[in-house]
């Protein structure tokens, strides 16, 4: 009598089972990971934007409060009231310019973003210093150790007509790309001309 011996084990079909269901319950969290990433850096991407549009309107309000404050007192939107919805505007950080608080405001047409298609154009592109500051800080100069960014920047001032000249709308856009997705942040406040 021959003693006929069976071995259990798994059969091709079983293993081939066991490893979809194993790459199905990783797929799941790898998943949520990748997702919850990608949030983040839109959101970082935001709140920088956001920073960086609040900083265009700080410089503005500077620029007139320089101008009402300069002895004789100049046109309260000097120096900026050429940036239009037509010609927005970027400013820079020059040196020694005590007429307007050591910036420089230039016409950025080729950057307008106030118009269907947005025009990304190096013009408005912000670099980020970080040689001089291990945070950096954001310029438009692409000169040196500055590195260049995904978030461009420009503004414009229109002031009603008529009997208030007293008063301003001040819009500013950031643009950024993450790979080919195109977000903005547009943001506007009122300025005043405080002396009257």
């Amino acid at each position: 009598m021959k003693k006929i011996c069976i071995q259990s084990g798994f059969t091709l079909i079983e293993t081939l089972v066991a490893i979809a269901i194993l790459m199905v319950a990783i797929a799941g969290p790898l998943n949520i990971a990748e997702k919850g990433l990608t949030t983040a850096v839109d959101s970082r991407d935001q709140v920088v934007a956001s920073y960086l549009a609040q900083d265009m309107m700080e410089f503005v309000k500077n620029v007139r409060d320089d101008n009402l404050e300069a002895s004789p007192v100049r046109a309260w939107l000097n120096g900026v009231s050429q940036c239009t919805v037509s010609s927005p505007c970027t400013a820079e950080t020059a040196t020694g310019d005590p007429n307007n608080l050591g910036t420089t405001v230039s016409s950025a047409p080729a950057c307008n973003f106030f118009s269907y298609p947005v025009v990304l154009d190096n013009s408005c592109r912000l670099y980020v210093d970080v040689q001089h500051n291990p945070g950096g800080y954001y310029t438009y100069n692409s000169t040196g150790n500055n590195q260049s960014t995904q978030f461009y920047r420009t503004f414009y001032i229109t002031q009603p007509t008529g009997a208030d000249s007293d008063t301003a709308l001040l819009n500013v856009s950031v643009y950024w790309t993450n790979g080919t997705i195109l977000n903005h942040v547009i943001e506007q406040t009122m300025i005043f001309n405080t002396t009257r």
